[in-house]
């Protein structure tokens, strides 16, 4: 995807506006809104800000790839267990909606994926889902 997909992937994500996005930034609405159609990109400090508000890498928003969630800090490791009952993984560097899967990112940096769904929205719906457990400071959950 586009830096404009994913960022407003992670936006919605993390259940947030264009409006409230942009207030975060201390940009305009029709700012976020040129990024997300692809009319242009932030200024570095907007970068780096965006990525440290929303949890998101750098790498992972500029990259033509999907967007990935960061879980790297102790507390925001999660256990989650796939929907069919047969994977379990541990949350514990990143996790990212890669067309209709979720891959989460081990230890060793190597992705794995967890789950497959009929459709990207509900690969993305499942990640918020896992998303909220996460801020929550839920360490385990069933999808």
């Amino acid at each position: 995807m586009s830096f404009g997909k994913n960022l407003q992937a992670v936006r919605k994500m993390n259940r947030l506006s264009q409006e409230e996005l942009a207030e975060m930034l201390d940009v305009s609405r029709q700012a976020v809104s040129k990024w997300e159609i692809g009319e242009g990109y932030p200024e570095i400090d907007k970068l780096l800000l965006l990525s440290k508000r929303l949890n998101v890498s750098l790498d992972s928003l500029l990259e033509t790839g999907n967007a990935t969630v960061g879980c790297d800090s102790p507390n925001k490791g999660i256990m989650v267990l796939s929907p069919n009952k047969e994977i379990m993984l541990y949350c514990q560097r990143g996790l990212k909606v890669d067309g209709c899967t979720i891959e989460v990112q081990m230890e060793n940096d190597e992705w794995y994926t967890l789950c497959w769904y009929t459709t990207s929205e509900e690969a993305m719906a499942c990640m918020q889902k896992i998303r909220e457990a996460m801020l929550k400071g839920i360490k385990y959950i069933e999808l």
